[in-house]
């Protein structure tokens, strides 16, 4: 059986390498109070939707105003410090990744993207901050 071999065509793009990276920085307030609940064995885990506005001139020169409600995950240090300092309202920072899931409902497979917060700042005065150290990756 003979061997094929490909070879590229002349002018053919050279392969890119592509730098890994998933990073997102928000900063917004809770559109609702923070849900935690236990999982695991010992594991805690926080979640919020977080609104984020954007605010824009339309074709007519008035301000307008969108807002994006994006689902925030935190676990463990974190998830305790927002349970016991976040609530609905309060002005955070958030840095973190995107972190997709499938589920299915009704039959149906869906699918969505959250962010799972790495560090959590509280942007309010007499809020205290919770930086990457205080937030064990893996934890």
């Amino acid at each position: 059986m003979a061997q094929e071999t490909m070879e590229k065509p002349a002018g053919a793009a050279k392969s890119i390498r592509l730098v890994n990276l998933n990073k997102v920085t928000l900063s917004g307030r809770l559109a609702q109070e923070p849900q935690v609940r236990a999982v695991g064995e010992g594991h805690l885990v926080a979640q919020f939707p977080l609104a984020v506005n954007r605010r824009y001139k339309d074709k007519a020169g008035d301000w307008q105003e969108e807002v994006s409600y994006i689902t925030v995950t935190t676990w463990n240090k974190a998830a305790e410090r927002c349970q016991a300092m976040a609530h609905k309202g309060s002005a955070v920072y958030v840095e973190g990744r995107l972190r997709s899931e499938t589920w299915e409902k009704d039959g149906e497979k869906r699918y969505g993207v959250k962010v799972e917060a790495l560090q959590i700042q509280f942007l309010e005065r007499g809020k205290a901050k919770v930086t990457a150290e205080d937030i064990p990756f893996g934890e």
